[in-house]
């Protein structure tokens, strides 16, 4: 997996570089690699990211906004504002992942409830 020194910071550096390496990034480098003169903060971090989000989701990029909205959630402290950014990760999610093949939703039972899922299909045999 490649990784990109494109900011100086080394915990935003580690965290740009997380959904990049996903080997369907080409776009996201390109636009990370733009983005990063504007992130000088969390502040300008999370406001960059987004906006990213929503031009991706108007543009119906929905990986590369799920993946947005991803960034935006990750430095923000737990509550609301930062679970309502992670369910528009989550939405995003599930509209980039719809008619993937062997793709299949599922739910995790938990105390109280069940955590929303997905389960992927390994490609290859089983041994």
């Amino acid at each position: 997996m490649a990784f990109f020194q494109i900011l100086s910071d080394p915990q935003m550096k580690y965290t740009l570089n997380r959904p990049l390496g996903d080997g369907e990034a080409t776009s996201r480098i390109a636009e990370a690699r733009a983005l990063a003169p504007k992130i000088k903060d969390i502040q300008s971090w999370t406001s960059t990211f987004l906006e990213a989000a929503k031009r991706a989701e108007t543009e119906k990029r929905w990986l590369d906004a799920s993946s947005y909205y991803h960034q935006v959630e990750f430095f923000l402290p737990v509550g609301d504002l930062r679970n309502s950014y992670y369910d528009d990760f989550a939405r995003t999610h599930a509209l980039a992942m719809e008619g993937v093949a062997k793709y299949e939703k599922i739910k995790v039972p938990y105390p109280g409830g069940h955590l929303p899922g997905y389960r992927l299909q390994a490609k290859g045999k089983e041994i």
